[in-house]
């Protein structure tokens, strides 16, 4: 016996009690801080996405694209890349992190 609950996932009744569970690739937005720019917003992704890649960090509003301070794990995790970002690209200071302990410390061009 599932026993009765009256809790409604997408218009549907849930099966006994099921609670659904945030999907797989959620994110958490939050206001960014003041020295930031208020054209953006801060995100945090908390799994990777569907290739494998995280983004913690600032996002346009107008665009969604990557813009200001942030940090970018790629797919393979091998490389990282702590540092500014301007239309959804590395561009300015920023600190290119390898898997194997090298890393690349300066400027950035898009």
């Amino acid at each position: 016996h599932f026993g009765s609950c009256s809790t409604f996932v997408a218009g549907f009744p849930a099966i006994g009690c099921f609670k659904p569970q945030p999907p797989p690739m959620a994110t958490v937005v939050s206001p960014v801080a003041a020295h930031e720019s208020p054209h953006t917003i801060r995100i945090t992704q908390l799994e990777a996405n569907h290739i494998g890649s995280r983004y913690e960090g600032q996002v346009s509003i107008a665009t969604g694209q990557r813009q200001g301070q942030g940090r970018y794990t790629y797919p393979n995790a091998f490389f990282t890349y702590d540092g500014q970002w301007q239309a959804g690209k590395k561009h300015g200071q920023g600190l290119l992190l390898f898997g194997d302990g090298g890393q690349y410390e300066g400027a950035f061009r898009q």
